[in-house]
């Protein structure tokens, strides 16, 4: 297979989530907050978005060959929806190994935007 036919097998996931992103944003945003409808669009936004933002990324970066803004974007995108997640569904105060891994994670897309 080549480049662009792993591209066009990754397409309609993107446009996919970016789409089931969009329609259960508006419902979250319209629920009341904390009712049944407003926690599960919420969580299905989230589902969304991770496959929209991994998608985007590894496609640009198998378009390009290289870590451009459109890669950084994409990751920052993820980072951020984990981050959020994790301090939505958060049960012990005390610091996991996930905060360190983040915080790793987040340093590195910094570093990487410097050299971009």
């Amino acid at each position: 297979m080549q480049m662009h036919g792993i591209i066009a097998a990754i397409l309609p996931v993107h446009i996919l989530g970016g789409v089931l992103a969009l329609c259960s944003g508006y419902i979250a945003l319209y629920a009341s907050k904390g009712a049944a409808v407003h926690r599960k669009s919420g969580t299905f936004f989230v589902i969304a978005m991770f496959a929209m933002s991994l998608s985007g990324a590894l496609m640009d970066a198998l378009d390009t060959a290289s870590v451009s803004v459109n890669v950084l974007a994409g990751l920052i995108t993820f980072y951020f929806l984990t981050m959020g997640l994790l301090t939505v569904r958060r049960r012990a105060p005390e610091p996991h190994w996930l905060d360190v891994a983040a915080m790793v994670f987040a340093l590195a897309l910094g570093l990487l935007a410097f050299k971009t």
